[in-house]
């Protein structure tokens, strides 16, 4: 089991859907004209994270991961910080085997 912070540094993306791809980028200010061109969030992002996890008698082991983010990545348009806020959440199953 665990529990602590974590720090995310956002370096690239894309949104596809069947018709059209557009990018995601990071910055901490955009204009408006950017928006026409891509998604922009901001580049770090901070939360809390958790683990827990099992390793069996055989060096199987599983593990699952959970991360709350806590910082706003809406980027400022224009100078400007909206009310809207984006914040990312997720979680991850890990399937290891130990071979010492």
């Amino acid at each position: 089991m665990g529990i602590g912070p974590y720090v995310g540094f956002g370096i690239g993306g894309k949104i596809k859907s069947s018709s059209s791809s557009i990018d995601i980028k990071f910055k901490n200010d955009v204009s408006t004209s950017d928006i026409e061109n891509a998604v922009y969030y901001k580049p770090i992002d901070f939360g809390g994270n958790m683990m827990a996890g099992y390793e069996f008698a055989n060096k199987l082991s599983f593990a699952l991961n959970v991360f709350l983010g806590l910082s706003n990545i809406e980027p400022k348009i224009d100078g400007k910080q909206y009310d809207s806020s984006t914040k990312n959440n997720g979680f991850g199953l890990t399937f290891g085997y130990r071979f010492n």
